[in-house]
């Protein structure tokens, strides 16, 4: 059973056979140019029947839901989409916290630059948001993610299982598309998987890459496709000053795999406790997702690099974690 779920990847499955989604309350914390993104591309998908911004400026959340209530208009069912507060999120089966100090983009500049700033945001906002929407999975988007994702957890007392960041989601999905441009296949047929942080040490877990069923490293083992990769979001964010579109529909994907119970297996952040030997610490390994949130954590056969890394990956947001509770 494991295997075929493996099998099944995690790029595949439509939108139109939700099981829950003519129901579905989904809550985004945060309307900057991520949770706007956010909700437009639920809007598009038609992911839900009611969806709720919460903006700390609230003329903010009121302009995109009026906008995004006019886009609904076009598709085949019509959205209750409005603006709310904090008491609004109540009755959320998702909730997508966006939420983030503003990020400055400079020369250098790293995720882990917003980690104190936002661990103390989470800290005052979290309480209160799970006390009203305490049934709801949560999909943790803004930045530094492992971090966060972490904050999260300890922040709330959730079970882990039903917090999730978007992790190295999108860094894989940059992978397979340029392995993708290189090869000729279609990127859902190739399964390459980046691990770890969402961020400098992430790791590329090229022993288990295959490409239709056959392993795929010697096929394309080029350090530069990863360092592209890796060096793609640096290259938005200095231009452009967010990177918004490509986490939107990782976004999507998640909701699709968490309201249909589809199970998909995708490289998000979790709990790592016991894998690998890391411990208390949240990274991306594949997880099966579905209606509960993570179902299950996979441990792949990782090459013995690729195991060093990973555990050095966590030893890095370990040591930011832990700056941040010395606060």
């Amino acid at each position: 059973m494991l295997g075929a779920v493996v099998a099944a990847g995690w790029w595949r499955g439509g939108y139109g056979s939700a099981r829950y989604t003519d129901r579905m309350k989904i809550s985004i914390i945060g309307i900057g140019k991520v949770g706007a993104a956010v909700g437009h591309a639920l809007t598009i998908r038609e992911m839900c029947k009611r969806l709720v911004l919460i903006n700390r400026t609230r003329d903010t959340a009121e302009a995109e839901a009026l906008d995004l209530s006019h886009a609904s208009a076009f598709g085949d069912t019509l959205m209750d989409i409005h603006a709310g507060g904090v008491e609004d999120v109540a009755g959320s089966d998702i909730v997508v916290l966006c939420a983030s100090v503003p990020a400055q983009p400079h020369a250098g500049w790293t995720r882990d630059e917003l980690a104190l700033q936002n661990w103390r945001l989470y800290g005052e906002i979290l309480p209160d948001i799970v006390r009203r929407a305490p049934d709801a999975v949560y999909l943790v988007v803004a930045n530094p993610v492992d971090v966060l994702t972490y904050r999260t957890i300890q922040a709330t007392g959730l079970d882990p299982s039903r917090v999730i960041g978007t992790g190295t989601l999108v860094d894989s999905a940059r992978y397979r598309m340029l392995i993708a441009r290189e090869t000729g296949v279609h990127p859902m047929d190739i399964r390459a998987y980046i691990i770890g942080e969402h961020g400098d040490s992430q790791v590329l877990a090229n022993s288990i890459a295959s490409i239709g069923g056959e392993p795929a490293e010697s096929e394309f083992t080029d350090w530069n496709l990863f360092q592209e990769a890796v060096e793609s979001a640096y290259k938005i964010f200095h231009t452009r000053g967010y990177t918004n579109y490509g986490v939107a529909k990782a976004v999507t994907l998640l909701v699709q795999s968490i309201s249909q119970d589809a199970c998909h297996t995708l490289p998000v952040s979790t709990l790592i406790d016991g894998v690998y030997g890391v411990e208390d610490v949240c990274l991306s390994l594949p997880c099966v997702v579905g209606e509960r949130g993570v179902h299950r954590v996979l441990r792949p056969t990782l090459s013995q690099t690729e195991f060093d890394l990973f555990r050095a990956s966590a030893r890095a947001v370990r040591g930011v974690i832990e700056k941040c509770e010395g606060l």
